[in-house]
C-alpha cells in the first residue's frame, strides 16, 4: 500500500491516522520501514493498550526518529 501511495502522492505532506491504534504496531512499522508520512497518529480508546503503546514507542527511541508520533488515549467520537 505504501509503495502504491508514495508513487501517486508525496505522503511526506500527509498525516497516518491509525484509529484503533492498539499497541502501536502498524505506527511502529512506519517509522521502521521509513514510511515517512508528516505525523504518524494514533487514536486508541483502551488505557491499558493505550499506555503498551507509550511503552513500545519508549524502547524504540534510542534507535528511531519518533517525533512525527503522536499517540492519544481518546474514543474517536
Amino acid at each position: 500500500m505504501y509503495n502504491i501511495l508514495n508513487n501517486l502522492i508525496n505522503i511526506k505532506e500527509y498525516s497516518f491516522i491509525d484509529v484503533g491504534s492498539g499497541k502501536g504496531k502498524v505506527l511502529i512499522n512506519n517509522i521502521i520501514n521509513n514510511y515517512l508520512y508528516k505525523n504518524n497518529i494514533g487514536i486508541e480508546i483502551d488505557k491499558k493498550l493505550h499506555d503498551v503503546a507509550l511503552k513500545n514507542f519508549e524502547s524504540i527511541s534510542s534507535k528511531f526518529d519518533i517525533s512525527s508520533i503522536y499517540l492519544y488515549n481518546e474514543d474517536i467520537l
